[in-house]
């Protein structure tokens, strides 16, 4: 079993990875659009997605990477923007 050191270790890693940041806007314009323009948010996302997937079955660049600094993006953004509209309303 893992120690928490070496899971926390590989953690700041991966965060210091520039793949992680790179993709990060990308998951914040998903976000916002998904609360803008749920089609137009979805559709956004859905791309990155497929395009991802794309890469990864083409050229084998390890895309998890890319895939969770959009997600977590994405999920920080919803976050945010649900907690700023319960402040604001």
């Amino acid at each position: 079993m893992a120690r928490v050191e070496d899971i926390a270790e590989d953690a700041m890693k991966f965060l210091k990875g520039h793949r992680f940041w790179m993709h990060f806007p990308i998951g914040v314009l998903a976000a916002v659009g998904t609360f803008l323009e749920p089609a137009w948010g979805i559709t956004l996302f859905a791309g990155f997605l497929a395009y991802e997937f794309i890469q990864e079955w083409r050229k084998k660049d390890h895309s998890y990477k890319d895939v969770i600094g959009t997600l977590v993006a994405y999920g920080l953004t919803g976050a945010l923007w649900l907690l700023i509209r319960e402040i604001v309303t």
